[in-house]
């Protein structure tokens, strides 16, 4: 492991300095537009903390061009890949020294005055969780769509506009549902002491940790605001799921429904187990049920009584 420093003299802070996450793995092809839309922002006040996870593309040949930039205060290459994102999230936060905390995911891109909106939120003390619009982009950068899909069964409308919200409302009205908050890049937080004993939860996770972290983090917090007023540009990568893969996702789902249950964030039970059955369990196809109870399975785990909804979902048809 390589750890390349900066000179504490090098950078004069004025205002809340945001400690700015890239963790990396294999997106060499993305990570120069990431970091120069970190180091182009018209707000200054940030470090930047470059993690790779033991890249095999030429991301570290990338990464080099930006060691002595007078913001990058660490760059760490792992000698082995962690497995998780999470890890390498946790990583970062132990080294940040930032009043506010940004995970701006290596292949992902925002607006220039991002960090402008985001801290101008922040500053007021009752914000902690700030997160803007986010609109998914192809791997040639062209413009998908604004997400719209991922909020049709809710209130889809409401994140066409700004808005606040109490943290624990957050989770009863939406988050508990689903993570509406869809991409890590778009999201600018407090650095609270709490926070790595949150990320401690979610260090096995591999796809879904994200939307624990938040619950967990609004869970203590004040307030969250959303913005339209920047934007976030997050990439899609066209990838199929294998089935192990499959099952381990829904591992993570069955803890957050544990979760979400344990802290009484639910209103009808049977309701939420049918929601997340049909929304966030991915299973093989009414036509191969061994393989559909397999993955299945952790949830079973987590709530016996899902089995009769299962049973349900294959008599269904």
């Amino acid at each position: 492991m390589h750890y390349y420093l900066q000179p504490d003299s090098v950078e004069i802070y004025l205002g809340k300095v945001v400690s700015v996450i890239i963790p990396n793995y294999n997106h060499a092809q993305f990570l120069e537009k990431r970091i120069d839309s970190i180091l182009h922002q018209t707000y200054q006040d940030f470090e930047v903390i470059i993690l790779d996870d033991c890249s095999t593309d030429n991301s570290k040949e990338i990464i080099s061009q930006y060691h002595n930039n007078s913001h990058v205060s660490h760059v760490v290459y792992s000698k082995t890949n962690s497995g998780s994102p999470f890890k390498q999230w946790l990583k970062g936060i132990e080294l940040a020294k930032g009043n506010y905390i940004w995970i701006a995911e290596s292949d992902d891109f925002c607006d220039n005055n991002f960090l402008h909106v985001a801290t101008s939120r922040l500053d007021t003390g009752n914000i902690d969780l700030f997160f803007c619009k986010s609109i998914r982009v192809d791997e040639n950068n062209n413009l998908l769509d604004e997400l719209e899909w991922w909020y049709h069964d809710m209130s889809g409308s409401r994140w066409t506009e700004n808005y606040t919200n109490a943290g624990d409302s957050e989770i009863r009205t939406y988050l508990y549902k689903k993570n509406v908050i869809v991409n890590a890049s778009a999201v600018v937080f407090q650095n609270k002491p709490d926070i790595c004993k949150y990320l401690k939860n979610i260090q096995e996770f591999k796809y879904c940790g994200d939307w624990l972290f938040w619950l967990q983090y609004l869970k203590c917090s004040k307030q969250l605001s959303y913005s339209t007023d920047t934007q976030n540009f997050f990439r899609y990568h066209q990838a199929t799921t294998r089935g192990s893969a499959s099952i381990d996702r829904n591992r993570e789902i069955a803890e957050i429904f544990k979760w979400i249950v344990s802290n009484n964030y639910y209103l009808n039970k049977k309701e939420l187990i049918d929601y997340f059955i049909k929304n966030h369990i991915k299973l093989p196809g009414r036509k191969k049920p061994i393989s559909s109870l397999k993955a299945f399975a952790p949830f079973l785990n987590v709530e016996p009584i899902a089995f009769l909804h299962l049973l349900r979902w294959f008599l269904a048809f």
